[in-house]
């Protein structure tokens, strides 16, 4: 399939595959508590936010997405979680990464019940303003998930 590829195809696949990108964040908010994993999942996303959103990005996220993350913490379902922005704008600027640490993924279904309790109870119109709030500040397509096993994770509380 490669060889039957335009040569200009060819040569985007190369470059995106061969595309190396450190990540180096700071967090912006950060929640852990006192942990040793020797296994366990650690689970984020990341989104391009767009020029000028930051702040209210940082805002949204501390009023909509921190309580729960909070709530979660304190009851021992994650081990931690973070806002962190890129801390090198040289790939793409605005980059923020959200994510969460959990000792199994049995926790996963919690922390999907968790936020669901949180924003289940708004109604259509509520529901549909805070989704907007969100997309309203990401650049289309920038979205995207992950998980990754974790091998150790050594915290104290913060």
């Amino acid at each position: 399939i490669f060889g039957q590829m335009a040569a200009e195809d060819r040569a985007e696949l190369a470059a995106l595959a061969s595309k190396h990108e450190d990540n180096y964040g700071v967090a912006v908010f950060y929640g852990s508590r006192a942990n040793n994993l020797t296994e366990g999942y650690w689970i984020g996303s990341t989104a391009q936010v767009m020029e000028g959103k930051g702040g209210d990005y940082r805002k949204a996220w501390e009023a909509w997405i921190k309580p729960v993350y909070d709530k979660l913490l304190a009851d021992g379902t994650i081990v931690g979680y973070s806002l962190s922005r890129q801390h090198y704008h040289t790939e793409r600027p605005g980059l923020m990464t959200t994510w969460y640490a959990i000792a199994d993924m049995s926790m996963d279904e919690k922390v999907d019940a968790a936020f669901e309790a949180a924003w289940g109870g708004l109604d259509e119109i509520e529901g549909k303003a805070r989704q907007a709030l969100f997309r309203e500040m990401i650049k289309a397509g920038s979205h995207r998930d992950q998980m990754n096993r974790i091998v150790h994770l050594q915290t104290k509380a913060k």
